[in-house]
């Protein structure tokens, strides 16, 4: 992908470069209009599934440099690399957006010094989760909503929990995540009720996924309709990293295995956005069990992963989570239980089994109420517009 040829340059900073996990960032830069997309970043990973060609990362500082900011960061400076302010002086950008809070409140010194305008997009865990491993953050953030120009969420939903937490109501706008649709052509499903029912989760195993209570679930139908065939398709792992993300990795498994399914449930551990979408066409049904975890860590707006799926023509079984019913179309979001209810879930998997003949209007609805609102061109349209508006100011 060429970067845009303009005068104007947005400087977007992401902690990494990218993971496989947050791939909406990459696709809405992709799409800017008139506007000039520059990398910054402290580490580079996956360039072979996200090029780009302008890309700045701190991995080109010397080793002393990175010690004494690291030093300085673990005393509670808000430093920035070097490579930051080669970008800033080569590029003469007017704008810098950071993608997760924290990553804004690390930039608000280097905006400062550049006289960049700033704006900082929050996702999901840096609403909540944020605070119960690290409480100064309450104090960095009030800090960081007096100085930056604007905040941005993907649904009304997030955007109540960002004014919650300190950030003036004026400053705060939706921006929804588009999705691709031209690489998720609609293909409505169809089952014929004897083949083995083909249902797919995918996302890293964090307890915000609710991934226990889907396998609950599928054995609470398969006790209920033992008839029925069904093969499960789990994409993604624990970060190793992550300790809590390790314990629910070891849930997934107990789960499968207390409810008899280690036959029917194939783990492919995380794979390339290309593999994901290949397997989308291969299954029937979608689980999408969002909850909010015992920390507070919460999806904040809905899954992408979620809305793509919705957008290729597959049912979703899923909890009315955060954002979630603000994706789907009312028939499929009438659909939606409460979250942690296994009972339910499975429920909801059986009015999908017993309603299989009317699953092309259910889906229809969803694709086109996508189309409208979360269509990935549109919605970086959208996102060049509020970069035209920040340096118009």
């Amino acid at each position: 992908m060429k970067n845009r040829k303009t005068d104007r340059v947005v400087l977007q900073s992401s902690y990494e470069w990218l993971t496989q996990t947050e791939t909406w960032i990459y696709n809405h830069i992709k799409y800017l209009e008139g506007w000039r997309a520059v990398v910054l970043c402290e580490k580079t990973l996956n360039l072979d599934q996200f090029p780009w060609p302008e890309i700045y990362s701190a991995e080109s500082e010397s080793l002393v440099e990175r010690k004494i900011r690291g030093l300085k960061r673990r005393l509670g400076a808000t430093t920035f690399p070097t490579p930051f302010e080669r970008a800033a002086r080569r590029t003469k950008a007017r704008l810098l957006h950071s993608h997760f809070g924290p990553q804004g409140w690390r930039n608000l010194g280097f905006a400062d010094k550049y006289g960049l305008r700033t704006i900082v997009t929050f996702y999901g865990y840096d609403v909540k989760r944020i605070f119960t491993e690290q409480p100064i953050w309450r104090e960095r953030y009030q800090e960081m909503f007096a100085r930056i120009d604007l905040v941005l969420c993907e649904g009304p939903y997030m955007a109540g929990s960002i004014a919650d937490i300190g950030c003036p109501k004026e400053k705060v706008r939706v921006q929804r995540l588009g999705v691709d649709l031209s690489r998720f052509p609609y293909k409505p499903r169809i089952w014929d009720g004897s083949s083995p029912l083909r249902l797919l989760m995918a996302a890293r195993f964090m307890e915000k996924k609710g991934f226990p209570y889907a396998i609950e679930a599928i054995g609470l139908l398969h006790r209920l309709k033992p008839e029925i065939q069904m093969e499960i398709t789990i994409i993604g792992d624990a970060y190793q990293e992550l300790a809590d993300s390790l314990v629910e990795k070891e849930a997934i498994l107990r789960r499968v295995g207390e409810w008899g399914l280690s036959g029917r449930v194939r783990l492919l551990g995380l794979q390339p956005y290309s593999r994901v979408i290949e397997e989308a066409y291969k299954h029937h049904l979608f689980l999408s069990p969002s909850v909010t975890a015992s920390d507070g860590d919460v999806e904040g707006g809905a899954p992408v992963v979620l809305i793509e799926m919705a957008a290729s023509g597959m049912p979703i079984a899923a909890t009315k989570h955060c954002d979630i019913p603000g994706v789907l179309g009312s028939a499929n979001r009438g659909l939606l239980v409460e979250e942690k209810n296994p009972s339910q879930l499975a429920e909801t998997l059986s009015k999908l089994i017993e309603s299989r003949g009317q699953w092309e209007a259910l889906v229809r609805e969803n694709r086109e109420h996508i189309e409208r609102n979360f269509d990935l061109r549109e919605q970086s349209r959208s996102l060049s517009r509020i970069y035209d508006e920040m340096v118009s100011r």
